[in-house]
């Protein structure tokens, strides 16, 4: 290009400054990713445990055992429980 001196200095100024917008988004982006997945995990563990007690709940209810026990056992609440 036929910049002057003064152009061209000015031009390469805009040019860092929107590469540094640039990486500071895309590292936002890629943190902002990487945070979700992690989140989603955690969720995924926690509904996974949630549902495991309540398999747990439902096989000692049908074997008779009292909702004391399983309350104990389980952590659920008998309200929970008598919903299963």
């Amino acid at each position: 290009a036929k910049f002057s001196p003064k152009e061209r200095e000015a031009y390469e100024e805009s040019l860092k400054y929107y590469r540094d917008i640039k990486n500071v988004v895309d590292t936002s982006k890629e943190e902002g990713i990487i945070e979700g997945r992690i989140e989603g995990k955690i969720e995924g563990r926690i509904e996974g445990r949630i549902e495991e007690r309540k398999e747990i709940a439902r096989a000692l209810k049908r074997n008779g055992i009292s909702m004391e026990i399983i309350v104990k056992a389980t952590g659920l609440t008998i309200e929970e429980i008598k919903n299963l």
